[in-house]
């Protein structure tokens, strides 16, 4: 068997996206799975001038509600050594990064892609995640 996964498309207009995810685990989990992406290869293209432009690594990540239980959630940056965005762990709540424009790829990430990765962190059988994330496309328009 393998964990029970969705990825559904919320919003993808000029300037922002949001996804909807959910998990419910068989406890093998996922590692390092493309959640969004914002790079060529990707959904998030905006079409300016007759020419499609994606975010790469402009993309943004604004907010974050979320349900983990029994298992944390690591939110990752693709790159050649991934790096974290944020863990998620156990319990509820709302992480809201508007205030500082949103959280971001690091300047000078070495292979950074515009992709974002989820890897579940010790999933239990039933352990379960559900997540909404929304975040802007830093397409200069």
């Amino acid at each position: 068997m393998a964990d029970l996964v969705t990825s559904t498309v919320l919003e993808n207009g000029n300037d922002r996206w949001a996804y909807s995810f959910t998990n419910l685990s068989d406890g093998t989990g996922e590692s390092a799975v493309t959640k969004v992406d914002g790079s060529s290869s990707g959904p998030l293209g905006v079409v300016i001038g007759g020419a499609t432009l994606y975010p790469g690594i402009h993309i943004k990540i604004t907010e974050i509600r979320f349900q983990v239980t029994d298992m944390s959630l690591e939110i990752l940056w693709d790159a050649n050594a991934d790096q974290m965005a944020v863990t998620l762990s156990p319990g509820a709540d709302t992480l809201d990064f508007t205030r500082v424009g949103g959280i971001f790829i690091p300047i000078g990430l070495a292979g950074a892609t515009g992709k974002i990765l989820f890897t579940t962190i010790q999933p239990q059988i039933n352990s379960s995640y559900s997540v909404i994330m929304y975040g802007k496309k830093g397409i200069h328009q």
